[in-house]
């Protein structure tokens, strides 16, 4: 069988046509609805702009491990109460996928640890799962990041977690509340 090679190009320009609109200038075109989401669109409310969609939409930053990240962030949290942990890591995993580009790898995610320790060396344990969330999708393992924060045990006791909750290995989902007693054990 012979294939012509102008009736294949005809076909791809089709089909080109068929998925793009000239008015929509968008870089990212993965888009699998998760900030649509009622429970994110109320949480991020206000946030917009330290999320950087502006950027992404620009062609800036890792626009599918951002939203693959907010859907295991939206898993391992509670639907109840004030959702600031929540808020926060979503907003904390924005930063980190904008730093990131599609191509780079689990190694370039685990180096993205900025703003995790606060200055008295506490770990903020909403961007720490956040950091998790990324790293995950990104396809580090939990023990990866464990070993970058292998000189802190808190580090790595909410890491374990984030982890065994993205795995699917529990049914528990954390509140606000849940998050600010584990931070206290790390003063303890």
């Amino acid at each position: 069988m012979i294939i012509n090679v102008d009736t294949v190009r005809g076909i791809i320009m089709d089909l080109r046509k068929l998925t793009m609109n000239d008015d929509d200038k968008r870089a990212n075109w993965f888009d699998d609805g998760v900030l649509d989401d009622d429970r994110v669109r109320r949480v991020i409310r206000g946030r917009g702009r330290r999320l950087h969609l502006r950027e992404y939409n620009q062609g800036k930053g890792d626009w599918e491990t951002f939203c693959r990240s907010v859907a295991l962030l939206k898993d391992f949290y509670e639907p109840q109460g004030r959702q600031v942990a929540f808020a926060d890591s979503i907003e904390h995993a924005a930063n980190v996928c904008l730093s990131l580009s599609p191509s780079m790898s689990q190694f370039d995610a685990l180096d993205r640890m900025q703003n995790i320790e606060t200055l008295n060396a506490a770990i903020y344990a909403p961007f720490m799962v956040a950091w998790c969330a990324v790293c995950h999708v990104k396809g580090a393992s939990c023990y990866e990041m464990c070993k970058i924060w292998r000189d802190n045990e808190f580090a790595q006791t909410v890491i374990k977690i984030a982890c065994h909750c993205f795995d699917n290995l529990t049914d528990v989902r954390y509140t606000d509340e849940d998050i600010v007693k584990m931070s206290w054990k790390q003063q303890l």
